[in-house]
């Protein structure tokens, strides 16, 4: 039989580090002396919940504000969700680099009333050691790739989500470096706040170009200068300015495109795309909406 330790219920089963809503706050105070549960009460009826929100605290910070609220282990798996899984995309070819598993991350840290925050999984992880051991879990990905590794791939990547858009290129070197098939263009749009912070895998690109397998590398870097401020550029705004070489691989040679991001961008990058085929002819203004589905 296996055996789950009340630490590893409190690390890797419980998301203890989570939001608190006001009917965990309410249910609580059933746990609680009478001066405490009241003020629990309060929290989750009144405006003091707010306050709470702005400070950013965790299940763990209300269990440390109120430490007479005691529920057993058994009434803790009702009180508190179970941690979602944090998924990352595998940033690197099991071909090109066998026996590893790489992932891009950026740690999670944002201001709040009560002071810098990280986020759970991120924290996790800038804690761990070489040769560590943790829990994880892989799930198949969704990408349709073509049958013909001489069909062109446009790729936007935007923060993190660069990460997946590596492995593609990745891919193609093996088999064109190793395995000595020809490989078709291959374009990156990538998207980042800033050069110096975020734009990862600056050495690799150059080296993927040298190579004949990337095509083309165009850079959005929002907010850096000299255009920021006032003004900020993202991918969408770079396709725009490169719609003879979107229509062509995408439209005129049949490639495949890729967007791996945060999702507010999905609708200016569509715009993009379809600018791209009115202006290169590929088609009408009309028919924009047929061509993307």
């Amino acid at each position: 039989k296996q055996h789950t330790s009340a630490r590893q219920i409190f690390t890797e089963v419980l998301d203890i580090f989570g939001k608190p809503s006001r009917s965990f706050c309410k249910a609580l105070a059933k746990f609680a002396s009478a001066s405490e549960a009241a003020e629990l009460k309060d929290i989750a009826e009144g405006a003091r919940f707010k306050e709470l929100q702005d400070l950013s605290v965790s299940f763990f910070d209300i269990f440390k504000m109120f430490p007479s609220a005691k529920p057993s282990l058994e009434y803790l798996f009702g009180l508190l969700p179970a941690m979602k899984w944090r998924l990352y995309s595998i940033a690197n070819s099991a071909d090109y680099t066998p026996g590893v598993i790489e992932l891009t991350v950026v740690i999670n840290q944002w201001p709040s009333k009560g002071g810098l925050k990280t986020g759970t999984s991120t924290k996790y992880i800038q804690k761990l050691k070489v040769g560590d051991r943790i829990a994880a879990t892989m799930t198949n990905g969704t990408f349709t790739f073509p049958k013909d590794d001489r069909t062109p791939m446009v790729m936007t990547g935007l923060g993190t989500g660069i990460a997946p858009i590596r492995s593609f290129v990745q891919d193609r070197m093996y088999k064109k470096t190793v395995l000595k098939k020809e490989v078709g263009p291959m374009v990156v749009f990538y998207g980042c706040r800033h050069e110096r912070e975020e734009f990862f895998y600056k050495e690799e690109w150059e080296l993927y170009k040298k190579e004949g397998v990337l095509t083309t590398l165009i850079n959005a870097f929002s907010h850096d200068k000299p255009h920021y401020p006032p003004k900020m550029i993202f991918v969408n705004q770079r396709m725009e300015e490169n719609t003879r070489l979107l229509g062509d691989l995408l439209g005129k040679q049949g490639g495949y495109f890729y967007m791996c991001g945060l999702a507010v961008a999905v609708p200016g990058i569509d715009k993009a795309l379809k600018g791209a085929m009115v202006a290169e002819g590929v088609c009408t203004k009309q028919g924009e909406d047929a061509w993307m589905a």
